[in-house]
């Protein structure tokens, strides 16, 4: 999945609701792959790295697909093959040697690169990209770079409204740790310093609230608006607000926020518009971005206490335009994730939907996602009875209700559906969502269960 450059509020971030509703611990063994993605020319490399815990996991690396598609070291360095294979999408897996069940995947796109550039000028913007320039398009086919673009318009909607999501708990965070260390008056300006895992506080500047985080990431914050549930925790203003601020970071983000996620009918009611500029992230290149996203729905949070269930049920809609340096990107997008928990017996389902109609206009061509779907159910039980086979994560639950369709346009013609690569199998780590061309190729739109976070 392609990344926004703003890093996570480390101590301060909310914790998921579910996980403490209902008492749930987290596995004590996982591994998580960086990068998640790239794309490696062939006879090149690309280094991996895994982050696992405890530290001192080990681990063994190893191709999905066999040598034809590349080779790896102890040390995660891929290299790809010299020639292309029948599918163009390597699977680089990181195992635990101590529960080879618990793994991590990254997903490695072998390009056939002549290592020439071109440069395209859009809306006086130019933008320098290496490219398969030898390619000869011909009809029904596409070049590498416009397959890209669909990746992009499945992706940057939800990459983005995420931003919109992220940014506010941490501006939330931000007000309520300075708070605290204010004497428990409701600040919204001076500094706030992390030291470790310690915060620190000062009065100035009097304008702005100004976040500085050990990792080097910096954050500036003006409110114009800040009302909402305040007698809880920020957890519980998160779920029932109304503000407006912008947030800025260094030179990578410049984003004005209004949202109002009012708390009645036993549900958020969901209603976030973000505007500004950001940079947006695709493997090692980095692009001004601007943004105008607008995200609504409603969020819905139960315990019940006697069954030991906890429920989160969210159903949003996303829509908007993107203007990257390369073209803009007009988004119209559906989510609904339904998650249930039982803590008697720690069994977990995810109940997961996406469909997108987004469509994007590069270099005087329509490229557009139509009715994208896809349905999916996976389930964990993170503590067993001691029996085997008790315990597993995220794997495929009830298969015959996983769904995917849809097809993907360019300048109104069909070139391609949107599927599975393989049929969904009870207790599988599942399949790849995936856009099939008219020429047999294909691009993964999103890793379904084969990732860390949906």
């Amino acid at each position: 999945m392609h990344k926004i450059i703003i890093k996570h509020f480390n101590t301060l971030l909310i914790v998921i609701f579910l996980l403490v509703a209902t008492g749930c611990p987290q596995k004590n063994l996982t591994v998580e792959i960086k990068p998640e993605t790239a794309s490696v020319a062939l006879g090149q490399t690309q280094q991996f790295t895994a982050k696992v815990t405890p530290k001192n996991a080990v681990i063994t690396w190893s191709i999905d697909e066999g040598p034809s598609s590349g080779t790896i070291t102890s040390g995660g360095l891929y290299t790809a093959p010299v020639s292309l294979p029948s599918s163009p999408v390597a699977t680089v897996r990181a195992s635990c040697v101590a529960d080879p069940a618990v793994s991590d995947t990254a997903l490695v796109t072998i390009v056939n690169n002549t290592g020439t550039t071109t440069t395209t000028t859009v809306s006086g913007n130019t933008t320098t990209t290496a490219g398969n320039t030898s390619t000869t398009t011909t009809a029904g086919s596409l070049t590498p770079e416009e397959k890209s673009i669909y990746l992009l318009s499945f992706n940057i909607g939800f990459d983005l409204a995420q931003l919109g999501s992220d940014i506010t708990e941490i501006a939330i965070e931000s007000v309520w740790k300075a708070s605290e260390l204010n004497g428990g008056y409701e600040t919204k300006t001076g500094t706030l310093t992390q030291s470790g895992n310690n915060f620190n506080y000062s009065s100035q500047p009097s304008d702005k609230l100004v976040v500085s985080l050990s990792d080097g990431t910096n954050y500036e914050f003006i409110f114009s608006r800040f009302d909402g549930f305040k007698e809880g925790d920020a957890q519980a203003f998160f779920y029932s607000h109304h503000i407006e601020f912008t947030a800025k970071s260094c030179s990578t983000m410049n984003l004005q926020v209004n949202s109002y996620s009012p708390y009645q009918n036993d549900q958020t009611e969901l209603n976030r518009r973000t505007t500004g500029t950001c940079i947006y992230q695709i493997g090692d290149n980095s692009y001004p971005t601007t943004i105008d996203i607008t995200q609504t729905g409603t969020l819905k949070n139960e315990v019940d206490g006697l069954s030991g269930y906890a429920e989160q049920i969210y159903n949003t809609q996303c829509s908007g335009a993107v203007n990257i340096s390369f073209g803009q990107f007009n988004i119209n997008e559906q989510y609904f994730h339904h998650y249930l928990h039982s803590s008697s017996s720690a069994v977990a389902v995810w109940d997961r939907q996406r469909m997108s109609n987004t469509e994007a206009q590069v270099n005087g061509n329509l490229y557009r996602l139509q009715n994208a779907y896809v349905h999916w159910i996976s389930s964990s039980s993170l503590y067993g009875n001691n029996e085997p086979n008790s315990q597993w994560y995220g794997v495929v639950e009830d298969a015959h209700q996983w769904e995917a369709s849809g097809a993907a346009l360019k300048n109104g013609s069909s070139i391609g559906q949107t599927q599975f690569d393989v049929q969904p199998v009870n207790g599988t780590y599942g399949p790849l969502f995936i856009l099939n061309f008219a020429d047999n190729s294909r691009i993964v739109l999103h890793r379904l269960l084969n990732i860390v976070t949906w």
